[in-house]
């Protein structure tokens, strides 16, 4: 026995030394791969967002020397100039230049003619124009547009130069000079490649172009130092990573770089020029972590190793000593699962019966005792079939049982729908059953246990219910009313009656799958909304008269009652429309007849009267159709006046935020597995904050469209003023800078008053937003809250740009926006809005204003 346990422990041990050399090979394997995918990754996001700073940096700064080409300050100088060829003139346009080039940090700005020669220079300096510089004047004459020189030595500055050149145009068209933009070099192009995002002693960035048969290297190497437009080497030396560069190569390779030393390279072209990046890292730093990881891993082995035997000596000593006692242990177990398995057996609330592999009873509990009519001690040792009789509950007919199912295929069987059990004395149960193998250790069948529950009272509601539901169809299909049943989120139609579609006139084919909107029957789409409001606020709509929409383009008058139900945890609206068309036009018939009847009296009891009155009236008729013709002109006029500043607005307001967020969503898309969190960050608050200005845009729209149709309501009751005041001053914060300065006092000593919360939300997020959009980096914006003599005051000043005084007279009017104020974004809405919602509430709103020194309004609201 002890030479037996001796050769199982060292079997265990070889076992265990196989398994960890064998997990540590595959772990050293996956290390390697997982290193190296890291580290080329992490190579290609650095070159990739370098090369992409640098061509954007090249970009931007053309854009931006063509729109300074285009300066009417620089025109009239270059102008004057050339026509004077005065000295003041000329320093005048040097000392403009110096300033500018100060300003955008340029190292020279140069004012040259179509043809090269140098007039003016921001450094007073006077030298001949190089060759480079001299082909890039060229080709932006050419084009009419900036171009660059690229990098080159110029033997004038002797020093590394980089311009760009933007030709000045006249009112005309015509090149009246150029302009040169000479750049700061070791800030505008080097400062991108000398640094690496990461700590690495090898990591660096080159810049080449292929010059004939030779790659020339742009930038200083940082192991070689002044190597830049100096360091050229062949195209045969085909290993190095920069002449794999120029003859095509992209993407991460392995070779050796001008040290002669084995690096990982990744290369990407510069959009817009016919430069080349290289970002590059020695393959010995790459590898160096996983040669770390290795010896850490090979240590971890053996400590590893050694506890292992000494567990499994340690194991075994105590195995013996333990045998015993499980043993015990495990028989008194067995014996406690038995005793429990029993009570359980015998105490649970539904029928149980146990059988053998023969189908015959084992034990049975006391439900199925009550159930089946047999006692335990009678059914054990009979089959299943005498005992437990089951019947189709629809054909009468006796079924399989399922126990014999069981025994057979050995797996679980679900019966449930049909089923009726017979008890001894003939009674009928409707029961649900599931019979399970009773299975022993090694998977052999040793019989079935039959559980079964009595669903007879849940069988007879489903029954009454279903009756129930046939009555409610019958109704529901036969009422010559128009019923329906739509959904509440959404307005979808989930049933109707034939009564809706005689009512609309639509057919069946043609509702299905619609909403009440989508089928336009809604006369006023606000009734609709209104209906809505009442059911959700438990209000009882009853009898409203309305009319609707028929598919024909009638108009049918009719009754509208509803009530909101809630079907399994969504919410429906069941609504019932009665034709009272019929009712209304009998009724205006009669009023017809009576009117007539009575201009028959009239007529025979004063002809003369009628006759002399019905001349002056048609002459007032014809005054007033006059008037009204002249009036309806004019606001035709406004109408028309009013919906193109409305589409003009709108459009603009819901084209910039949707740009916005289209951009936000390609470039997340397109740069997903290159974007750093924070710019992931970046785009993603630009979408929101372009979805919270279309949600405000809407807002208003709809709030406007409310006050001008009489929808907008007055609802006072109590509110915490103090608390509405800070949400409209956090909620307007969204439209502050970051050095905006805050004041707000609130004086009253009372915190409640009863006004509308939602009108006065309104009011005072419509002036607090324009006060933070309006004012300068650095201002203030004050909000002040008086309560005097049972009235509010609410005082809100900014330090801002002011309203022009022909602005003022409509500056309440809707779209209607300040012309100074044209970059700023809105919709010209907001203080339209806010003087419906005060007139609402019986009160005003005034301002004062002075140009480019801000403006204050005060929002008095009477407290009763």
């Amino acid at each position: 026995m002890v030479s037996k346990n001796k050769r199982y422990l060292l079997l265990q041990i070889v076992l265990t030394l196989a398994i960890l050399v064998t997990g540590a090979s595959f772990f050293l394997k996956y290390e390697t791969e997982h290193i190296t995918k890291d580290k080329y990754d992490d190579l290609e996001i650095i070159a990739s967002l370098k090369t992409e700073e640098l061509s954007n940096r090249i970009s931007k700064e053309l854009a931006h020397t063509e729109l300074l080409s285009k300066n009417f300050s620089i025109l009239d100088r270059v102008e004057k100039y050339l026509s004077s060829g005065s000295v003041k003139s000329q320093k005048e346009l040097s000392r403009y230049l110096g300033e500018l080039a100060k300003s955008h940090k340029y190292k020279e700005i140069i004012i040259a003619s179509p043809e090269g020669q140098v007039f003016v220079s921001s450094n007073d300096s006077s030298y001949p124009t190089e060759q480079q510089l001299f082909s890039a004047m060229q080709r932006s004459v050419k084009s009419k547009t900036a171009t660059s020189t690229g990098l080159f030595f110029s033997d004038s500055q002797n020093s590394i130069s980089f311009d760009v050149v933007s030709p000045i145009t006249n009112r005309e068209d015509k090149i009246e000079a150029l302009l040169v933009v000479r750049e700061d070099v070791d800030s505008f192009i080097y400062s991108i490649i000398s640094s690496w995002p990461v700590p690495s002693e090898s990591g660096e960035c080159i810049i080449v172009e292929r010059e004939g048969d030779s790659v020339h290297f742009l930038s200083n190497l940082r192991f070689l130092k002044n190597t830049a437009l100096k360091r050229r080497i062949p195209l045969t030396e085909t290993d190095v990573p920069a002449v794999q560069a120029v003859l095509g190569k992209t993407g991460i390779f392995e070779g050796v770089d001008y040290r002669g030393v084995n690096v990982i390279a990744d290369i990407h072209p510069v959009q817009g020029t016919n430069w080349l990046m290289i970002s590059k890292i020695d393959r010995d730093e790459v590898f160096e972590e996983f040669n770390y990881r290795k010896t850490l891993t090979v240590m971890l082995i053996a400590v590893l190793f050694f506890f292992i035997v000494s567990s499994l000596a340690v194991f075994h000593y105590y195995r013996s000593l333990k045998y015993y006692r499980q043993m015990y242990e495990k028989e008194r177990e067995i014996r406690s699962v038995n005793d429990e398995f029993r009570t359980t057996l015998y105490s649970i609330g539904e029928g149980v019966i146990t059988t053998d592999t023969d189908a015959k009873i084992k034990q049975m509990n006391r439900i199925a005792e009550e159930q089946t009519g047999w006692k335990e001690e009678e059914a054990i040792g009979k089959t299943i079939h005498e005992v437990f009789t089951i019947i189709n509950r629809d054909a009468g007919d006796k079924e399989n049982n399922p126990v014999e199912r069981v025994l057979n295929v050995g797996d679980i069987v679900e019966q449930s729908n049909h089923t009726s059990l017979v008890s001894r004395d003939g009674t009928e149960y409707q029961v649900t059953m599931i019979a399970a193998p009773i299975k022993e250790k090694g998977g052999d069948v040793s019989g079935a246990v039959l559980v079964f529950r009595d669903q007879t009272s849940e069988y007879n509601s489903q029954l009454r219910l279903e009756e129930s539901e046939k009555k409610f169809r019958m109704i529901f299909e036969t009422s010559p009313d128009a019923i329906t049943i739509t959904k509440l989120s959404d307005g979808s139609l989930i049933e109707f009656n034939k009564g809706f579609c005689v009512l609309t006139g639509f057919s069946r084919e043609e509702i299905l799958g619609k909403t009440t909107i989508d089928l336009g029957i809604w006369l006023h789409p606000a009734e609709r909304e209104e209906l809505i409001r009442k059911l959700s606020n438990n209000e009882k709509v009853y009898s409203v008269e309305m009319n609707l929409h028929r598919k024909d383009g009638s108009i049918v008058a009719c009754y509208l009652s509803a009530c909101l139900v809630e079907i399994q945890g969504e919410k429906y609206i069941i609504s019932i429309n009665r034709n009272v068309d019929e009712k209304i036009q009998s009724a205006r018939e009669v009023e017809r007849y009576r009117d007539h009847l009575e201009e028959l009296i009239d007529l025979r009891t004063a002809e003369l009267n009628i006759a002399n009155r019905k001349l002056i009236e048609e002459i007032k008729k014809e005054k007033e159709v006059e008037a009204k013709l002249e009036e309806n002109l004019e606001k035709e006029i406004e109408l028309n006046r009013l919906k193109s500043r409305f589409i003009a607005t709108t459009s603009h307001e819901f084209r910039t935020p949707l740009t916005i967020i289209l951009s936000s969503a390609e470039l997340i898309q397109r740069n997903m597995n290159r974007l750093t969190e924070e710019k992931v960050a970046e785009y993603t608050i630009r979408i929101k904050n372009a979805v919270f200005h279309l949600t405000k845009l809407m807002e208003d729209i709809i709030i406007l469209n409310k006050a001008n149709t009489g929808k907008l309501t007055y609802e006072p009751h109590t509110v915490n003023l103090r608390e509405v005041c800070d949400e409209v001053l956090e909620a307007s914060l969204v439209y502050a800078k970051e050095d905006h300065k805050v004041f707000f006092d609130y004086h009253p000593e009372e915190t409640e008053f009863h006004l509308d919360r939602r009108l006065l939300k309104f009011i005072l997020s419509n002036i607090l937003g324009n006060a933070f959009k309006f004012s300068p980096e650095g201002g203030t914006v004050s909000f002040i809250v008086q309560y005097f003599e049972k009235e509010l005051i609410f005082k809100i000043e900014d330090e801002g740009i002011g309203i022009p005084e022909e602005d003022r007279a409509l500056l309440f009017e809707p779209f209607q926006r300040s012309s100074i104020c044209e970059d700023i974004p809105g919709s010209g809405l907001g203080l339209s809005i806010a003087q419906k919602a005060a007139e609402l509430q019986k009160g005003s709103i005034s301002f004062e204003s002075k140009l480019n020194k801000g403006s204050v309004f005060k929002v008095r609201i009477p407290i009763d």
